[in-house]
């Protein structure tokens, strides 16, 4: 991150070379580094016990003291010198990081939260699937609708197919309820997917019929 002035976790060579009941660290983002600190909270700020999901918030003597000419942005996202990352994720026991997400793009359905990345990993494994991104659109039962696009070829993918495959892999209420075929994903010069333009893309699809 920008913000933090360098890394903050880090994994070491000897978790790369990790086999067996500790294979799973090769997933984690790793450890903090000297001299960070990690804490996850929920969305009132309340830290939260080892293991759950929420946000991550980083406290370190390089991390920057706020965004210039931005105080209302640096009041929101660093408080007591502690940042907030913005990425939804968790500690183990053993105090690796994981990374989920982003908080910024949950979807809430039904009182439900859906992290894309999820979603994205069972979409990524479809065969066929070439490039996928998971997003929200808006829907007036449910609040928010999970929808996919997908690089792949319609004559062999079918959204019945994409369907099919996330039900017997995910809740149901991680099921895309929309799927839009696209040749390419829309990403900014950094690229990162634009996940509004897929969900304005995806309701202008659902207004054509």
């Amino acid at each position: 991150m920008t913000e933090a002035g360098g890394g903050l976790c880090f994994l070491p060579p000897e978790d790369h070379r990790t086999t067996g009941s500790n294979a799973h660290r090769l997933t984690s983002a790793g450890r903090p580094g000297n001299g960070v600190d990690v804490e996850v909270r929920n969305a009132t700020g309340e830290r939260l016990p080892t293991g759950r999901s929420g946000e991550l918030w980083f406290r370190a003597t390089s991390l920057t003291r706020g965004y210039l000419g931005d105080e209302e942005a640096s009041r929101a996202l660093i408080v007591d010198a502690w940042l907030n990352s913005r990425d939804v994720g968790r500690v183990d026991e053993d105090g690796y990081v994981y990374v989920e997400g982003r908080a910024d793009d949950m979807i809430v359905t039904g009182g439900e939260n859906v992290h894309p990345r999820a979603v994205e990993d069972v979409l990524a494994s479809m065969p066929g699937v070439q490039d996928c991104a998971v997003y929200g659109v808006p829907d007036d039962h449910w609040g928010q609708a999970v929808a996919a696009a997908l690089v792949a070829d319609p004559a062999t993918v079918t959204e019945a197919d994409v369907v099919a495959y996330c039900k017997e892999r995910l809740a149901g209420y991680q099921v895309p309820r929309r799927v839009l075929f696209v040749p390419d994903l829309p990403r900014t010069a950094a690229g990162k997917v634009v996940r509004k333009q897929l969900s304005d893309m995806t309701l202008a699809a659902s207004e054509t019929g």
